[in-house]
């Protein structure tokens, strides 16, 4: 173990990004959940990014394995491609590509470590039976609805398998049944394959898929949940939140009990 976490945990420490962030501390731990929520303008993309080695903060550190992030990965474009998958906010779809294509787009920068095109085709079908996109994979981005083109992202960022997923309001173009579908996807999948995923949204209800969530505000970040024994906790008090207790198969069973 290293002296700031055990290898692969990240630490982000005493970060401050102007004009939004200011001495913000996470440490993101492996096989759990985040989530980050806030106003609109309080910087919850911002830390994505700064995660995503999309921009450097303007102080503090950021730490993969107790190690500085640059030391590991001197080419942030090498961490981006082989540890990260991002669902943007916005698909950013590749619109001359068909929706199977754009799923596998995400593996193209991969051809010495995956060379085994057909593994991944097949892999690919598994994510849109289980998205629900098997009847529009030949259909264009402008052909399909802008759920679709949520899940067709979600589907890209999860083929390749990354290590740090962050989605930017993943399920926002989404209905109820396919949001709580997509949701239990995202935590079963850190669950089993012990990866790191970190949520940025304004739904609360979103609230029970997480392990631990913090609220942002003026620059700053506060704890709001908690984890105890198993249970997701809060001590922001809501009617609309549910306990949830992480069986040992990997599924999650919610009670309708306040938390």
């Amino acid at each position: 173990m290293e002296k700031d976490g055990k290898i692969g945990d990240i630490l982000l420490k005493n970060i401050s990004k102007s004009p939004v962030l200011e001495d913000i501390t996470l440490h993101l731990t492996v096989g759990k959940v985040y989530m980050i929520m806030g106003p609109s303008g309080s910087g919850k993309t911002t830390i994505l990014n700064i995660l995503a080695g999309l921009l450097e903060p303007d102080t503090g550190e950021y730490l993969y394995g107790g190690r500085m992030i640059a030391g590991v990965f001197p080419d942030r474009t090498k961490f981006r491609r082989e540890i990260l998958g991002y669902v943007f906010q916005d698909p950013e779809l590749m619109e001359e590509y068909t929706v199977r294509e754009n799923i596998l787009s995400s593996i193209s920068f991969f051809k010495k470590r995956f060379p085994n095109r057909a593994v991944w085709e097949k892999k690919a079908e598994i994510l849109e039976h289980y998205l629900e996109l098997e009847k529009v994979k030949n259909k264009r981005p402008g052909k399909i609805s802008g759920g679709e083109r949520q899940r067709v992202s979600i589907g890209r960022a999860l083929l390749k398998d990354p290590f740090l997923l962050l989605c930017d309001e993943p399920t926002s173009a989404l209905d109820y049944r396919m949001k709580e579908k997509v949701l239990d996807l995202l935590r079963n999948e850190t669950k089993a394959r012990k990866r790191i995923t970190v949520i940025v949204s304004h739904d609360w209800e979103l609230l029970k898929y997480a392990d631990q969530a913090f609220y942002l505000t003026q620059g700053r970040i506060s704890e709001i949940l908690y984890e105890e024994e198993g249970k997701i906790s809060c001590n922001m008090p809501s009617e609309s939140l549910h306990s949830v207790i992480l069986h040992p198969d990997g599924n999650n069973r919610r009670n309708r009990k306040g938390v």
